[in-house]
């Protein structure tokens, strides 16, 4: 299955694209140079097959495969407890934004099982690894901006130090999500807060770039930024 897997992936191969991802992801994998919605197809065809074999026996040596592993644990349909235990064991594996983000995206489950999965992630909460610390904010942005969850969303990253880039920048754009979801709530917290200037000025200036966020609001952000 899995050499199956590597000579499709070589043959989906494009060059251009290859080094154009290489450049944006410079902490990534060496890559095979597939694009992303073709690995979702073969992905989906994993889980429709032997997801659990691929999980046990992917090399994850490639950007592609790691990418692979880390949609299957979003699509496949098995008891939580499982999916979970290889959630465990991927998460060392990921290094790079783009792993990072697409495993977190996908792993809608977090919907359905919100208790469960904000306890789970609790386990990385002090963590000291900065990818740890994306999967977290990141999986929060993306399942847990809601009204039982978001004062413990806002605690958590202001609380939660690091000074990695790629957590910093998860952090920001977190702030953003919030910011467009609960507006006033964001402002006054974005009066009284224990940021980092570099976080606080990234999270202002990629509210200002968002479409969703009224001129209003923009202007009052504005005046915030740090010197």
């Amino acid at each position: 299955m899995i050499n199956k897997i590597i000579d499709r992936l070589n043959d989906l191969k494009d060059e251009a694209y290859k080094e154009f991802s290489s450049s944006l992801n410079p902490t990534a994998l060496p890559m095979i140079g597939v694009r992303i919605p073709e690995l979702r197809t073969i992905a989906k065809e994993i889980v429709n097959e032997d997801p659990i074999y691929f999980l046990e026996h992917n090399p994850l040596n490639f950007f592609e495969l790691v990418s692979l592993h880390a949609m299957v644990l979003g699509l496949m349909k098995r008891d939580l407890s499982v999916i979970l235990k290889y959630v465990k064991d991927f998460i060392p594996h990921i290094n790079d934004w783009s792993v990072n983000d697409t495993f977190c995206q996908t792993f809608k489950i977090a919907k359905k099982y919100q208790k469960e999965v904000w306890e789970f992630l609790g386990d990385y909460f002090n963590s000291d690894q900065e990818f740890e610390l994306r999967v977290v904010v990141v999986m929060m942005m993306c399942h847990f901006i809601n009204d039982e969850y978001i004062n413990s969303v806002i605690e958590f990253i202001d609380q939660t130090k690091h000074s990695g880039y790629y957590y910093k920048m998860g952090c920001a754009w977190c702030l953003q999500v919030i910011m467009v979801k609960y507006p006033d709530l964001c402002y006054n917290y974005l009066l009284n807060n224990h940021l980092d200037d570099w976080t606080f000025n990234k999270a202002i200036s990629k509210m200002i770039e968002s479409y969703r966020i009224s001129d209003d609001m923009k202007d009052k952000i504005r005046k915030l930024k740090r010197k």
